[in-house]
């Protein structure tokens, strides 16, 4: 390769290939153009950051405005996960407040808030802008992880006999818990979805820099090792933690993370996290001029078997130039898969403070706040419980907003019933779908009409769908009460839907 000083990449990429800077990497990385000025930062295996003190390791995850990795903390002998953030502005500064705070609020009552502590933050000077960098303590798997690995080892049409109930009760409990905790603290968390659900490690700082280091290749590659899971014993007894208390609290609005418009122009419907398995081929990455003193290798394909997974995919200018505002490689996502223990007495924190999952407010464009996270919640627990997501939403390929939005309140109208008057104004396309008589007439959301003589496909109403798709173990006694749970968090209006408070006293959750 040549090398040259690249002009100057745009801030903003165009929806256009021939502006592509890079060739395109297929693997399931962040996007390799949003390395320019005022984005992600070129981060390496074995680069440091902070002075000495933090030594790369290996890449845990990434989102649209950072990517986020373990770190040795040379100077305090412990391992952190090091969060680095994009350099253009964005609501980072609200969201290190929201964790300021809550660590205070820790300090001066020792309650458990069931969120990461934060450990350090600092400025980092790199060749796309300044970065905001935090370090946080390391957490394990996602329960988006969990899940697709259950998923993965047992089959989609099994996975109902697949997680253990008890489980999936004490995600379920501990989460509501850290809920009722945050919105204590007069905040709402604005993205509760399975892969901002983490789980606690026990002892992480004994285990060998070699260990941690060991390449885990993700589970869509196809070689499978299970996550240390229990056994499937009913143990609640042992996993529950002591509820916080059931004093009721007058609700108050909480301060807003971001605006609604943010949350509409960046919806999260599910996180993605892949869990990990067990075969790799190592191979030493080359030999160039960038410092690498790591230990920890770099995966790369066999060229003999190109089905061979790969953790790295190499960043390769279209004009076989090179400059220095991405890295060498793209890596594959590394959650600490081995070192969690899914047994009676694992707990689980609460990570990343966003943008909310998409409740009937988010798609109104009506502002929102803690109850935003109820209607969150409540999808959430029936995922959990379901293995199955309540809506299916698609936010990026050929449809666009305003259709993924129809897509969206059509299933709600379908799983939940009638909406009341200020969601129907809101919903100015709503004769196109719903008839005269509230009943359904479309559920197609692209141009064009339905065909002739085709079926149309409407999901199930809630209590249906929960009871059909139910994971093993839960009765219909249970089932029963589950459902009036949910009805409490699912309410359109706002208003109507219960606090974590209240939620934390329902029958059901009283009972497990």
């Amino acid at each position: 390769m040549t090398s040259s000083a690249p002009a100057t990449p745009e801030e903003e990429l165009r929806d256009d290939s021939k502006k592509r800077r890079y060739k395109m990497i297929t693997l399931p990385t962040e996007s390799v153009e949003s390395y320019r000025p005022g984005g992600l930062h070129p981060i390496d295996i074995g680069d440091r950051l902070k002075g000495d003190q933090y030594r790369v390791l290996r890449k845990l995850g990434y989102g649209s405005y950072s990517t986020a990795w373990l770190a040795r903390d040379e100077r305090n002998h412990r391992y952190v996960a090091l969060k680095v953030i994009a350099a253009a502005p964005t609501s980072v500064q609200r969201e290190l407040k929201v964790y300021d705070r809550l660590r205070k609020a820790k300090q001066s009552n020792g309650s458990s808030l069931r969120v990461p502590d934060l450990l350090d933050r600092f400025e980092h000077q790199g060749p796309n802008g300044r970065h905001q960098c935090v370090c946080f303590e390391v957490l394990g798997p996602s329960v988006a992880t969990l899940m697709n690995n259950y998923t993965d080892m047992y089959g989609y049409d099994n996975r109902k006999s697949a997680c253990p109930v008890w489980l999936a009760r004490s995600i379920i409990k501990q989460l509501l818990q850290g809920v009722h905790a945050i919105h204590e603290q007069n905040l709402a968390h604005g993205d509760l979805q399975p892969g901002n659900i983490l789980t606690v490690l026990d002892n992480i700082d004994t285990v060998s820099e070699e260990d941690t280091t060991k390449p885990e290749p993700p589970i869509w590659a196809g070689w499978h090792t299970p996550l240390p899971l229990p056994s499937r014993v009913e143990a609640e007894q042992d996993c529950l933690l002591t509820s916080p208390t059931d004093a009721k609290k007058d609700f108050a609005l909480p301060e807003a993370l971001l605006s609604s418009d943010a949350a509409r122009e960046h919806p999260s419907d599910g996180g993605t996290s892949l869990a990990s398995d067990s075969r790799v081929i190592i191979e030493e990455p080359p030999n160039d001029d960038h410092t690498n003193d790591s230990n920890a290798l770099v995966e790369e394909a066999d060229e003999d078997d190109p089905d061979e997974p790969r953790l790295t995919a190499p960043v390769i200018r279209c004009d076989g130039q090179q400059d220095n505002s991405a890295p060498r490689y793209l890596y594959l996502e590394q959650p600490l898969t081995s070192f969690a223990k899914f047994e009676p007495g694992v707990t689980f924190k609460i990570s990343d403070f966003g943008a909310a999952m998409r409740a009937p407010e988010l798609v109104f464009n009506f502002p929102f706040d803690q109850r935003s996270d109820i209607w969150s919640f409540g999808c959430l627990t029936f995922e959990i419980l379901t293995m199955t997501k309540l809506f299916n939403i698609f936010t990026f390929g050929p449809l666009c907003l305003d259709q993924s939005d129809d897509d969206h309140l059509v299933q709600m109208h379908c799983v939940l019933g009638s909406m009341p008057g200020p969601q129907n104004t809101g919903w100015v396309r709503r004769g196109r779908y719903i008839g005269p008589d509230e009943e359904v007439i479309r559920t197609n959301v692209e141009d064009g009409d339905v065909p002739e003589n085709g079926e149309m496909y409407k999901e199930r109403p809630l209590d249906q769908y929960f009871r059909e798709e139910r994971i093993d173990g839960i009765s219909d006694e249970e089932a029963t009460q589950i459902l009036a749970f949910l009805r409490r968090c699912l309410q359109y209006g706002p208003d109507d839907r219960a606090t974590a408070a209240d939620l934390l006293k329902d029958p059901w959750m009283q009972s497990i």
